[in-house]
């Protein structure tokens, strides 16, 4: 799902009660396969959404030169009932002439570019379409909104704006480019060792399948080098550091390297993490979405996790941690234990939390019984 930026696509309609009448929509049965298929990778992404409505504007199904299919959504009916924005456009012969000038010219295209850009989520009751497989509504931009133009203009000179004031700032100061690392109006970008789409923060999956070809250690040296690679991914891997203080215990106090069975069980859960590794969706601050702070403890570990969502158990991490507790902490009560995991948290989120409100889960009935002591040290 696009994110929701500083300009979204809205739709103010002059009169917000007007009824409209609509044909039935069509799909050429040779397109059909190709709908279905689009419909469904559309509703998994959260692009559509299956809806029952009082009234929805045909899809029109128009065969590319390719052969593959276009989808347009007949708004006329509702077009003209809505307020026109009048952001003037580029002058295309202006464009083609001073291009034409240029010795050495390059072009850019987005992939699906009007469905890069989001609906504002007030006006995604009125996208209301209908097709041959029923009715929906689209949390993304469709073909056929008269305004959708010129939100896109603006959407991209927004990026535009940004982008140049990067490199006037570079200028300025003298510095220069590595061209073949410069990625301009990229979909997909390599930044800092993780991968970052529209969708969030993904992890390097070379890495991660680094971790899952490790063969198994023969000393200290392997294990900690196995481990740092570990800690360098535990944002994308909840409650590992429970499997990873096993190891790093193995030969402590001077007691020679013996691998043992609970530390294969650790090693191949560690590997097991590194097969199924979560992405990361920052907070948004605009959206109305409550933010979780969910977090428990064990004998051995804190392990925690934050995001953005409807509910704690629908929530889209945002980060993970996994912390291992001292040996001092080891000798705490359990609600001591559960209170010492919510003050970690909030210290290693403190600068994506605070200012925000939140919601805490943990194990409540343990924490009660904070009320019930008189002396707490």
């Amino acid at each position: 799902m696009p994110p929701l930026r500083e300009v979204n696509h809205r739709i103010p309609l002059i009169d917000e009660g007007m009824r409209y009448t609509y044909h039935l929509p069509h799909c050429p049965d040779s397109l059909k396969p190709q709908l279905a298929e689009k419909i469904q990778l559309y509703m998994k992404a959260g692009w559509w959404e299956r809806a029952s409505v009082s009234q929805a504007a045909p899809m029109l199904c128009i065969p590319k030169k390719n052969r593959k299919i276009r989808t347009v959504v007949d708004c006329q009916k509702r077009n003209d009932n809505t307020v026109k924005d009048v952001t003037p456009f580029p002058d295309q012969d202006q464009i083609r002439m001073d291009v034409a000038r240029a010795k050495y010219c390059s072009k850019i295209d987005l992939s699906n570019a009007y469905e890069q850009v989001r609906i504002d989520p007030n006006d995604v009751p009125k996208t209301a379409f209908s097709t041959v497989f029923g009715t929906f509504l689209s949390h993304v931009m469709q073909q056929g909104d008269c305004n959708a133009p010129a939100t896109f203009h603006d959407t991209i000179e927004e990026h535009v704006e940004h982008v140049s004031l990067v490199l006037d700032m570079l200028v300025k100061a003298n510095f220069y480019l590595e061209r073949d690392k410069v990625d301009l109006f990229a979909e997909k970008l390599d930044c800092l060792g993780h991968i970052i789409d529209d969708r969030g923060v993904h992890v390097d999956e070379d890495k991660m399948a680094r971790i899952r070809n490790w063969r198994k250690p023969m000393n200290l040296n392997e294990i900690q080098q196995f481990v740092g690679l570990v800690e360098y991914l535990a944002p994308f891997m909840p409650d590992v550091s429970a499997y990873t203080t096993p190891l790093t215990g193995i030969q402590r106090n001077g007691h020679p390297f013996l691998w043992r069975e609970i530390h294969d069980r650790c090693f191949q859960v560690i590997k097991d993490l590194a097969c199924k590794y979560p992405i990361l969706r920052p907070i948004d601050p605009r959206s109305d979405k409550p933010i979780w702070l969910v977090c428990d403890t064990s004998l051995y570990s804190i392990g925690a996790l934050y995001g953005q969502g409807p509910t704690w158990q629908e929530c889209r991490p945002a980060g993970f941690m996994s912390k291992k507790l001292t040996d001092a902490q080891h000798n705490y009560r359990t609600f001591e234990r559960e209170t010492l995991a919510i003050l970690e948290v909030l210290l290693k989120w403190e600068d994506k939390l605070l200012g925000f409100h939140f919601k805490v889960i943990t194990d409540h009935k343990a924490l009660q019984f904070l009320r019930t002591q008189q002396c707490l040290s």
